[in-house]
């Protein structure tokens, strides 16, 4: 299983530079005004994606995304970040128990 990760890590690599270009490094402009302004960020003041977001082709992938979220939560071995960014995609469209949800300040783990 965790060559499945590695995959999904170079494919989501993929997407990124096809949307946002190539960085030249691990700072990426976009990702540190986020950082800088995180501080004043209310993170108890957030909706999941409401329903009309969807239309009738991705209400199925939807379901099929927060299927996929909660399924690769029974995996051993995920690396935080990697944890992290299924929680928060399933808490976006509505999978996971909003309840247990908490946000971290963006950057490095250590």
């Amino acid at each position: 299983m965790a060559c499945r990760h590695h995959v999904m890590e170079v494919v989501l690599s993929s997407v990124f530079s096809a949307l946002f270009g190539h960085t030249g490094g691990s700072d990426v402009a976009m990702f540190k005004r986020f950082q800088q302004r995180w501080p004043y960020i209310d993170q108890s003041n957030y909706h999941v994606a409401s329903d009309d977001m969807f239309d009738v082709d991705t209400t199925a992938l939807r379901g099929q995304m927060v299927k996929f979220c909660q399924s690769a939560f029974t995996e051993s071995h995920l690396r935080e970040d990697y944890r992290e960014f299924l929680q928060l995609c399933s808490a976006f469209l509505g999978g996971k128990d909003m309840a247990k949800i908490s946000f971290t300040a963006p950057g490095a783990l250590h």
